[in-house]
């Protein structure tokens, strides 16, 4: 479980990283970034409440 918990932040960083780095369509990549993200922390705190 805390493996999980230590690669969050990374994943965040990555998206983030990629964003800047595509410039102006970066931010629609951040969007998606994120709402991806949030669907997988979802299921993450799903499966970790059980």
């Amino acid at each position: 479980m805390s493996d999980s918990i230590e690669k969050l932040p990374k994943l965040v960083e990555d998206i983030v990283q990629t964003s800047v780095d595509t410039g102006p369509r970066g931010v629609l990549r951040l969007a998606q970034g994120v709402q991806a993200f949030l669907g997988v922390g979802q299921e993450w705190l799903t499966d970790v409440s059980k």
